[in-house]
């Protein structure tokens, strides 16, 4: 059974691992003019990670692969457009390897600024939310691995899974009438770790830099428009 799933798989990778590419120049402008829209100038796609449980413990360096969840599992991150289609994404690294997220502030009180801004956040990548929750709802042995990771070629066949259901996701995008609402999410910014340890200070400082130009930029434009971000007095 192994071998006959082995040899669909290489077929399926085969036949739809060209369905998952980075964007062109001409996509690329495409999806930026789309963000900019939302107040993210230069913006090619949304990032964000996910976990792929295992229905057991590998049986070597099984430690690494405990989540913060108290699971085992492997890490996923996904990129995608304003679509829903994947445009890239990274798995086979263990549950225990934490995404790194430094585009939200820390809510403190009185600081309306940053509140918006991280809605402002929250409002576009929940489309990445979707895509992962799609994802996952469409190819249910994404909630469970039901595989034993005992040698280097089970964590081969386990990565090559995952991948042929993001290959298989993008292939169906668009080709079907699956909608938002047959997979609601929420979006919960404190999911999301906002410190990192072992990231060098000067990668951090840029990072800062840019998310405060981002920031400014962002509610200037969602504010001007006079969307969903609401002025508040302050208390």
């Amino acid at each position: 059974m192994v071998n006959f799933t082995s040899r669909v798989m290489e077929a399926l990778e085969c036949r739809l691992g060209g369905e998952v590419k980075w964007p062109d120049r001409a996509e690329r402008r495409r999806i930026s003019d789309e963000f900019s829209s939302k107040g993210f100038p230069n913006c090619v796609g949304l990032i964000d990670g996910t976990m792929i449980p295992l229905s057991q413990r590998p049986h070597f360096d099984g430690e690494v692969y405990y989540d913060r969840k108290g699971r085992y599992s492997f890490n996923l991150q996904v990129v995608c457009d304003e679509k829903r289609r994947i445009i890239y994404f990274c798995t086979g690294w263990p549950g225990s390897c934490q995404d790194i997220a430094l585009c939200s502030y820390k809510i403190s009180n009185n600081d309306r600024d940053r509140e918006e801004f991280n809605k402002c956040i929250a409002h576009t990548r929940i489309v990445n939310e979707h895509c992962i929750g799609v994802l996952k709802a469409r190819w249910h042995s994404l909630h469970e691995l039901r595989c034993q990771l005992k040698q280097d070629k089970d964590n081969k066949y386990a990565v090559n899974w995952i991948s042929v259901c993001i290959y298989l996701h993008n292939y169906l995008n668009g080709k079907d009438d699956w909608t938002e609402e047959d997979s609601p999410l929420t979006f919960d910014i404190e999911d999301y770790p906002h410190e990192a340890e072992n990231v060098q200070v000067s990668t951090r400082d840029i990072g800062i830099a840019l998310r405060e130009s981002l920031r400014a930029e962002c509610l200037t434009h969602n504010r001007a428009l006079g969307g969903f971000l609401k002025q508040r007095p302050r208390e």
